[in-house]
């Protein structure tokens, strides 16, 4: 009699974190999309992401000149003169790619939230995918002219099991 009180708990034993939001729980209404699309601008202002957005933009050009103190920064130094190599601090993509990615997961999700939530009009969804697509863009107009060939993904990673490698990133761009 105890055995069969025990087999019939098995909800009871899994338990979801409560110290995170589950994909399941989450893009079910417009909040949810507002939330993430927030997220890709709060990103977008994150302090590497911005640095990197002057020096390989503004810095670049000749509208802005070295302080004294440039010979201080050999990294920022060799940037300025076009010596752009993967050892350089200011090399690094990670943020950018974040933001892509977080652009991708919103362009994945937002038409199923659009489905399920009345409040989430066509509008919404349309303006969303603009937003979203615009910043995308905006991030690899920066990594392009920069480093000119870059992996280009319109592909939300999601799952940590997801493998990501220049062949899918390419083959999802293809298609």
């Amino acid at each position: 009699c105890v055995i069969a009180g025990f087999t019939s708990c098995s909800d009871f034993l899994e338990i979801k974190p409560q110290d995170k939001i589950i994909l399941e729980d989450f893009w079910n209404e417009k909040a949810d999309v507002d939330n993430v699309l927030a997220g890709c601008y709060s990103r977008l202002q994150n302090e590497g992401v911005r640095k990197r957005m002057m020096i390989w933009g503004e810095a670049r050009c000749e509208n802005v000149m070295a302080g004294s103190s440039i010979n201080n920064d050999v990294n920022l130094y060799n940037i300025l003169k076009e010596n752009i190599t993967a050892m350089n601090t200011y090399t690094t993509w990670d943020g950018f790619y974040d933001v892509i990615n977080r652009c991708n997961t919103v362009l994945k999700y937002a038409p199923e939230v659009a489905a399920k939530d009345p409040a989430y009009t066509q509008g919404d969804l349309n303006a969303t995918i603009a937003e979203v697509t615009a910043l995308r863009a905006l991030c690899y107009f920066y990594l392009i002219s920069t480093f000119r060939d870059v992996p280009y993904s319109d592909v939300a990673f999601t799952d940590d099991d997801q493998v990501m490698t220049t062949f899918n990133i390419y083959e999802n761009s293809l298609n």
